[in-house]
């Protein structure tokens, strides 16, 4: 009884083995692709696809390579990109060696939960002429200077005196290609060619010692805090001027004093003073105007306009400067006429058009006299002098005398000194205008109708421009 119990067991047991194991053989020939049943590569589940398919969900999961930002001494970056040098990532011949290296009858060990997740890295390729091509092409190669050729110097440009120096943080090609193309192939994100050791400073001589003095002295010599202010112009005395008021020798050298400072040469100094006058300066310069006929006309000479103090402006320029003063400057004017620049008649002024033998008052832009003139006389060679003038004396009843005349004037307007004038002329009767200046004119005055030249003498105010003009 016992043995036909124990042979009924042994016979279950064997049964339940052959099925297991035909159970087992089954799922290994199911599963009978390029991984076995319940392989995970990479957090993929693997079963049932190819190695092609698996290679392209892991490229799919892969943190790729973007490339390497190169940064120099000065925080500039350049990139190298990964693509530009044709990087590609590949899992096929890792995929490959693992499913050569797993039988498809270890599906149990998957099964039963060993090894649940595979890692495997993925091959790595690029071209590495492109991308010594790409490293060779960085801008941070553009100051490839030889040694022996750098120089450490001052010079003298657009903004002044300059320290040149090219003998300090040299960059050293070899060891920074080097450095870049490691970084690359490890992957490294960022390098920076300062903190890494690329740069170094070449030997100073003493003459180069002596220019890293000098450029202290000249910097502090040419800078300044000194601005003039003409109308709503600033001019800073800048390094650019500045720098022009050193006094130099024959040679161009830059002299010092017994304590070892830059002199400052007056007359430099006096030369930048006269060039601002030139240019501010607006007395007998040319103005463009329209005439009330319609006429534009250019009129030139004169006195009406601005002087600077030139005089005034030099030793006080010089004592600033030299003083290390910090201020914003107005000039000094030995005339000013009120605005700044050669559009400076405004709306108030008196036009004698001589052409035209007529004189126009406005008033704010507003015509307030209007009268026909007489002139000087052109044939006796005592024409009218053109150009811009202002009133500067008024009289009434007055005696005006010259050498073959004595006349009466009830009203004296000076524009030219205190021998030309607008004035009434009794003695023309009424006759004004036309060609009577060409032969029968005045010594140089302008002859103008009483009633009219009273009007303007009560109207015109000491300073108002006068344009006189053919």
């Amino acid at each position: 009884m016992v043995k036909k119990v124990l042979k009924g067991f042994l016979i279950s047991i064997l049964t339940l083995a052959i099925v297991a194991i035909g159970l087992y053989l089954f799922v290994a020939f199911k599963y009978d692709g390029d991984f076995s049943y319940g392989t995970n590569i990479n957090g993929v589940y693997c079963t049932d696809s190819s190695i092609a398919e698996i290679n392209s969900q892991l490229l799919a999961l892969t943190d790729k390579y973007r490339g390497i930002t190169v940064y120099d001494k000065d925080g500039n970056d350049f990139f190298i990109s990964a693509d530009e040098v044709n990087l590609t990532y590949d899992y096929t011949k890792k995929l490959e060696e693992y499913s050569n290296s797993h039988s498809k009858f270890g599906w149990g060990m998957n099964f039963l939960g060993e090894n649940p997740d595979h890692t495997i890295l993925p091959d790595i390729s690029y071209n590495t002429v492109l991308l010594q091509q790409k490293v060779g092409e960085l801008p941070v190669w553009m100051d490839e200077i030889p040694d022996d050729q750098r120089e450490l110097c001052i010079k003298k440009g657009e903004e002044g005196y300059y320290l040149v120096n090219e003998r300090d943080n040299i960059l050293r090609k070899d060891k920074a290609t080097e450095l870049i193309l490691a970084g690359f192939e490890n992957k490294v994100p960022t390098i920076n060619l300062k903190d890494e050791g690329c740069y170094e400073d070449l030997p100073r001589t003493p003459e180069m010692l002596e220019a890293i003095k000098l450029s202290d002295k000249l910097d502090e010599f040419q800078t300044t805090y000194i601005s003039y202010k003409i109308g709503d112009e600033i001019i800073p005395i800048s390094p650019k001027i500045a720098c022009e008021f050193a006094k130099t020798d024959e040679h161009g050298n830059i002299v010092f004093d017994e304590s070892g400072n830059i002199v400052t040469d007056e007359e430099k100094v006096y030369a930048f003073v006269d060039s601002l006058a030139e240019k501010y300066d607006t007395v007998g310069k040319n103005r463009v105007f329209r005439t009330t006929a319609g006429r534009v006309v250019n009129v030139s000479g004169g006195n009406y306009g601005n002087i600077i103090d030139a005089e005034y402006e030099k030793e006080h320029l010089l004592e600033a400067f030299n003083s290390k003063k910090s201020e914003v400057h107005i000039p000094h004017f030995k005339q000013f006429c009120g605005v700044y620049g050669t559009d400076d008649i405004g709306s108030t002024y008196v036009e004698i058009d001589m052409s035209n033998q007529h004189l126009y008052y406005y008033e704010d832009g507003v015509l307030k006299v209007d009268s026909d003139i007489v002139t000087g006389n052109l044939r006796l060679g005592h024409g009218t002098p053109t150009g811009l003038y202002y009133v500067n004396n008024k009289a009434r009843n007055t005696v005006l005398t010259g050498a073959d005349y004595v006349s009466h004037v009830k009203y004296w307007i000076a524009f030219i000194g205190h021998s030309i004038g607008i004035h009434d002329a009794s003695w023309r009767y009424g006759k004004f205008g036309g060609d009577i200046y060409k032969t029968n004119g005045s010594h140089g005055c302008v002859n103008t109708r009483t009633e009219e030249v009273g009007k303007l003498y009560e109207l015109i105010q000491i300073g108002t421009p006068v344009l006189v003009f053919y």
